[in-house]
């Protein structure tokens, strides 16, 4: 499973003082939203390496508009799929994209 680079992006927001919820690699739809939900996030990030995935990632973030909608949920994507056309995030509604640690720090210290 390609998770290393959402693992040290949980690990680094940890360090800087974030409670974060690392919820692995195929989880099914139903489990995050239910985890979202549960912990009231208020910033979920979701990558994708393989294009194959793409329709999955648009997936969860059009139930991720729906269940939360009018709420202050910020999403943000990233992994190599999104590093090949970086203006996709757009199209698929989500918040942000970074293209690596740095950028993704700094993306969500933007909010706080």
């Amino acid at each position: 499973m390609h998770q290393i680079g959402a693992n040290m992006v949980a690990d680094v927001l940890e360090v800087k003082g974030w409670d974060v919820r690392f919820l692995g690699t195929n989880m099914p739809h139903q489990g995050v939203l239910k985890a979202i939900e549960e912990h009231r996030a208020d910033v979920v990030g979701i990558s994708a390496t393989m294009l194959f995935n793409l329709p999955k990632v648009i997936q969860i973030i059009e139930q991720l508009r729906e269940k939360f909608a009018g709420g202050d949920l910020k999403i943000i994507v990233g992994g190599a799929s999104f590093r090949q056309v970086p203006e996709m995030y757009l199209e698929i509604g989500a918040d942000g994209f970074a293209p690596d640690l740095k950028s993704t720090v700094d993306f969500l210290e933007s909010f706080s």
